[in-house]
């Protein structure tokens, strides 16, 4: 129940209706088709995920959709699908797996490399050399900056008092404060 003033107009209840059914779909696509469609009917409340592996597996190695072989990539069974040279023909290729031994080399390297860095920056001073370093950078590039905006003032204001002769007489520049010129006859 609300508090209601009695001039306020009627609330209005708006229109209640149900959702249209809805249908979840899961398709797996290949290179070149649709390999499988799944369409979960409405109500069922099952792990889509896993029955639509379950069908893949069941078809096998070789999957067809719409005319063209699609292969399953770790499905290779005796006597189905296609062998490594349909594979090759199709201008596919199979990833090699690194073996475990190059990616403990490769993880090696890297932290060699990361020691020797930090052996060279021990040797120069390591980071408050560094720092020191940056720092003399950025105060000579401040003072190139000052010395050039000092030039840039002083040419300023020899503009700025310059004197120009027109036609109808001199016109003088007073300073920086003047804001129009005063015309000399």
């Amino acid at each position: 129940m609300t508090w209601k003033h009695p001039s306020s107009p009627v609330t209005k209840k708006f229109k209640v209706q149900r959702s249209a059914a809805k249908v979840m779909a899961t398709v797996f696509w290949g290179a070149k088709c649709v390999i499988l469609l799944d369409i979960l009917p409405q109500g069922r409340v099952t792990c889509l995920v896993n029955d639509s592996v379950s069908k893949a597996e069941k078809v096998g190695g070789e999957l067809k959709g719409h005319g063209w072989d699609c292969y399953h990539c770790e499905a290779e069974k005796e006597g189905k699908g296609g062998d490594n040279n349909d594979v090759e023909d199709d201008n596919y290729e199979e990833e090699e797996d690194k073996d475990v031994d190059e990616e403990e080399e490769e993880e090696e390297e890297e932290d060699k490399k990361k020691k020797e860095k930090n052996k060279q920056e021990k040797e120069s001073g390591g980071f408050i050399h560094a720092l020191s370093e940056r720092k003399r950078l950025l105060s000579a590039a401040a003072a190139a900056a000052a010395a050039a905006a000092a030039a840039a003032a002083a040419t300023a204001a020899a503009a700025a008092v310059s004197t120009v002769l027109y036609p109808q007489g001199k016109l003088e520049m007073r300073g920086w404060s003047s804001r129009r010129p005063m015309i000399v006859h």
